[in-house]
């Protein structure tokens, strides 16, 4: 099985959206890229949510203490650059960019299986086809004995 690949896009000059401008106001660089690592978190996630009940985990992997992280985490949602929503946090903006690649992704999945399903039609036809072509030889074949001896 392929290994799956923590894909998403980004606006190449993200570091110009307001927002982030806000961000980098109060935690400069460092803040921008702690953002960036907590999208590629969320990313990783299935759902693309993160429970804050599992901060200190999340403050392990990126490398900054629980009380800056969380102070962090309420200023871009303040700013709007994540949503809190009963102790969960997601970015609207990797939800929407995700149920792009999702719904490409379903498509593609439902387009292979129904290939597939034509696929095993034809190979059926196929494999009957030549199961009757067989059967027909070996008739002729039994009658040409039959008559020829």
């Amino acid at each position: 099985m392929k290994k799956e690949s923590f894909y998403f896009s980004h606006d190449a000059n993200a570091h110009y959206d307001d927002k982030i401008l806000e961000l980098r106001s109060v935690y400069k660089w460092e803040g921008y890229g702690v953002y960036w690592a907590i999208i590629e978190i969320l990313r990783a996630q299935t759902d693309y949510t993160y429970s804050l009940s599992k901060i200190s985990g999340l403050s392990i992997a990126i490398g900054m203490p629980k009380d800056w992280l969380q102070s962090f985490i309420d200023y871009c949602v303040q700013i709007c650059l994540f949503v809190e929503n009963n102790g969960e946090i997601y970015s609207e903006s990797l939800m929407k960019r995700m149920e792009l690649i999702d719904e490409k992704r379903r498509k593609r999945a439902e387009a292979g299986r129904l290939g597939g399903i034509a696929k095993a039609k034809i190979n059926q036809n196929s494999s009957n086809a030549k199961a009757n072509s067989s059967k027909k030889r070996k008739e002729k074949e039994n009658k040409r004995k039959y008559i020829y001896g």
